[in-house]
C-alpha cells in the first residue's frame, strides 16, 4: 500500500514557491502555522522538501496527528508529493530537545 499520492517526480518540473527555516517544539504544527508560509503558498504547492537540521521531527500526511513516539520520523530530510499531502503535514519535534528544520514549497 503505498501512502504518495500519483506523482512521477521524474516528469514534474518543480519551481521554488517559499524558503523558510522554522523550528519544531512540543506543539503539533501544519505549515499554515509557520511563520512566513501564507495560504497563497500552500495553494500553488506540489511538494515540500524539507531537511531537518537538528534533532529529528515525527511527521504525518494522513491527516492524524503525531506524536513523540509516532508518526514518521524524519532526522536527515524528506519529500512529500501532492497538493493534498502538502496541506495535510504535520510535524511535531521527536524526543526532548527542539527540532530545526529548512522548508522549500515547490509548486
Amino acid at each position: 500500500m503505498s501512502f504518495l499520492p500519483a506523482v512521477d517526480p521524474t516528469h514534474f518540473v518543480a519551481r521554488g514557491i517559499i524558503y523558510v527555516q522554522a523550528t519544531i517544539s512540543t506543539s503539533v504544527l501544519t505549515l499554515s502555522a509557520i511563520a512566513g508560509i501564507t495560504a497563497a503558498h500552500l495553494a500553488n504547492a506540489q511538494q515540500v522538501f524539507i531537511t531537518v537540521r537538528t534533532n529529528s521531527v515525527n511527521l504525518t500526511w494522513d491527516g492524524t496527528a503525531p506524536a513523540v513516539g509516532s508518526g514518521h520520523a524524519v532526522s536527515s530530510s524528506i519529500t512529500i508529493y501532492g497538493e493534498h499531502a502538502v496541506n495535510a503535514l504535520k510535524l511535531i519535534r521527536n524526543g526532548g530537545a527542539d527540532a530545526v528544520i529548512d522548508i522549500t514549497l515547490e509548486g
